[in-house]
């Protein structure tokens, strides 16, 4: 009785151990070798102050990634700003108007399009997955119980990355010209939920 009392000591150790590492990697370590390895361009361009740069096409060419700008937040969630700051998420525009999204997982490829003010994207696949394929399981997965053996993490991830990207515009370029914003959903006073999406462009995928 002795050595199993033990036992579940060492066991429920281990597990809190592993709890704490999963913890820290995702809300830490994580992310700072993902922003280690995509460096904030300290001086980036503004729209048209070049010729290359004087299209919407041009300036956005690049990787981009994510972060929360509290300052708008008209409620202060600290669990959700930590979750949404330890964000992995990056953005490459590439020539022909596409995109790739990911957030060290997922990839979703598409075509994205703009009205003369906003930016909206259109997926087409998420790891080599067309995107209907990818929605379709989804659906078929949130219909399964919890216990079921036909749960498949992976296609509720792919889909669940695909409704994520969809949500992602509009993307507006900010007032200072070298950023790009989504704002969400903003109220009278200018304050939006949990803060304002602001994209950075990535030093070494910097447009000349």
């Amino acid at each position: 009785m002795l050595y199993y009392g033990r036992r579940s000591l060492w066991l429920s150790a281990i597990s809190l151990l592993f709890l704490a590492f999963v913890f820290v990697y995702f809300l830490w370590l994580k992310p700072w070798l993902f922003h280690t390895m995509n460096p904030i361009e300290p001086s980036p361009p503004a729209w048209g102050s070049t010729k290359a740069l004087a299209t919407d096409a041009g300036f956005m060419q690049g990787k981009w990634i994510a972060h929360l700008d509290e300052s708008t937040a008209r409620r202060k969630d600290e669990i959700a700003h930590l979750i949404m700051n330890s964000s992995t998420d990056s953005l490459e525009f590439t020539s022909g108007d596409r995109f790739v999204w990911s957030n060290g997982r997922e990839v979703v490829k598409g075509r994205w399009t703009n009205d003369a003010r906003d930016i909206e994207f259109d997926p087409d696949t998420v790891d080599g997955v067309p995107v209907k394929t990818a929605l379709e399981r989804l659906v078929g997965q949130r219909a399964l119980p919890m216990k079921s053996p036909y749960r498949n993490g992976t296609w509720r991830e792919e889909g669940s990355s695909v409704e994520l990207v969809q949500r992602l515009g509009p993307i507006q370029l900010m007032p200072d010209q070298k950023r790009l914003f989504c704002a969400g959903n903003v109220d009278q006073n200018g304050q939006t939920f949990l803060g304002t999406r602001i994209w950075e462009r990535v030093k070494r995928h910097l447009t000349p």
